[in-house]
């Protein structure tokens, strides 16, 4: 259970004098004048240009989707490029979104400027409105919305595809994670920290200790915030501090946050078997006989991929292949977001082996899943920026992976995948950007 001082009562004007109107607090008394304007004070324009990266502001990535805020209206300062180890990344300062019940943050730890109302979904209010009807208010599908809190911080993310081939870690203070549900990473080499997503399997747990003794470890145990947070997964490795942080800070984060991802990508590695692109990769190894409940869970989850790999291999004229031996065979792929689906085989209208590629982006991704082809590049490709190209014509993207040309779509789907229109879309692309031999 989180505490905090001086919580708003309901009714009080929270945006008089121009201060910020929703839900508020600070990881940090330092921070507290950050959270009453709900914005940074100053622009990091300059600082993007003197290094080379591109300016955004208040935008959201597709490349970095499971690590940033669900809203635009959450980021600030948003640039990304080049970093100083050359590893493409994403420097923003955000509104790091926080869920609340009665009772406060549900997120334990201290809080400063505390300025919260918790509202309750089932109130007389809304029985009268929808409790005839059997249904309940829903919450508006918009920003600050819902039962959270916001709160000033910056992140680092950095693209590591390595990172795929083991289960979402997220890590923060013993403080701020339970007891109980969680793994100690004291004896891992981070102690003072705890973890989900560690035991999720053997290799993820052996890959997390070897990456935390390489390095990462360190690098966390260095942080001197009253706030941090640590994710890896779906591609990328982020590291979140509380504070708007001023330019002279930045660099530190952005130091240990590459630390971090040079570790994670080291050890992550290992568990890649790399292979020649137009072959098949192994089939699954089979698993441990499910009950009827363990069977139902897993179809609840998988939310009709499998059938969905199934339709598109048969129309196609392709074969499914086993999404982990994928990424195990292909750790260097650009394409954001962890292989959910994979159909390989000549593609429809091409002369050459191909694939078609569906990734989940998980965390602030949800349920969402981006559609991509993979085909062999070009001998005469011309070199990609760095983050890949756009072609607004087609909505794509496209990059090169060593011999692979990578093309995803810049939008989500969740139902209908349209795998023939991401096709037809994909040779477009590929044909504007001369990067892949079809």
């Amino acid at each position: 259970m989180a505490f905090g001082f001086g919580r708003k009562k309901e009714g009080e004007d929270a945006g008089a004098g121009g201060k910020f109107r929703h839900n508020r607090a600070a990881y940090a008394r330092e921070d507290v004048d950050d959270s009453k304007r709900g914005r940074p004070s100053v622009s990091l324009q300059s600082y993007a240009t003197l290094r080379g990266m591109r300016f955004r502001d208040s935008i959201r990535l597709g490349a970095f989707m499971s690590a940033s805020p669900i809203w635009k209206e959450y980021v600030f300062n948003a640039m990304d490029g080049a970093l100083p180890s050359g590893r493409y990344g994403l420097i923003e300062h955000e509104l790091d979104e926080q869920a609340l019940d009665q009772d406060g943050f549900q997120q334990a730890g201290g809080y400063y400027s505390v300025r919260t109302t918790w509202r309750n979904p089932d109130d007389w209010k809304a029985f009268l409105t929808y409790g005839a009807l059997g249904g309940q208010k829903e919450v508006p599908n918009e920003p600050f919305a819902g039962n959270s809190g916001w709160l000033p911080a910056t992140a680092v993310s950095i693209r590591v595809p390595q990172t795929r081939l083991i289960a979402p870690l997220d890590v923060r203070r013993k403080g701020n994670f339970p007891r109980f549900g969680v793994r100690d990473l004291g004896e891992l080499g981070a102690p003072g920290f705890r973890a989900t997503g560690v035991d999720k399997d053997a290799a993820s747990e052996a890959t997390v200790g070897e990456a935390l003794g390489a390095g990462a470890g360190a690098a966390l145990g260095e942080c001197p915030y009253p706030y941090v947070r640590l994710e890896v997964g779906y591609g990328l490795v982020t590291l979140r501090r509380n504070g708007f942080a001023p330019e002279e800070e930045i660099k530190t984060l952005v130091d240990r946050a590459e630390r971090i991802a040079e570790a994670f990508a080291g050890a992550c590695g290992r568990l890649a078997r790399p292979q020649a692109f137009d072959l098949p990769v192994p089939p699954a190894e089979p698993g441990p006989e499910l009950s009827r409940k363990q069977r139902a869970l897993a179809e609840i989850a998988d939310m009709g991929i499998s059938q969905a790999a199934e339709r598109i291999a048969a129309e196609m004229g392709l074969e499914v292949e086993d999404p982990a031996r994928f990424q195990q065979a292909f750790p260097d792929v650009v394409m954001p977001g962890t292989a959910r689906l994979v159909c390989r085989g000549t593609l429809p209208g091409t002369a050459v082996i191909g694939r078609i590629v569906y990734t989940a982006q998980g965390r602030r991704a949800g349920s969402t899943i981006r559609g991509g082809v993979l085909l062999p590049a070009a001998s005469s490709a011309p070199k990609m920026p760095l983050g890949g190209e756009p072609v607004e014509a087609t909505n794509m993207y496209g990059d090169l992976a060593g011999d692979i040309a990578v093309f995803w779509d810049r939008g989500r789907v969740s139902g209908q995948l349209g795998a023939v229109d991401l096709l037809r879309r994909a040779l477009a692309t590929a044909a504007e950007l001369r990067i892949a031999s079809t």
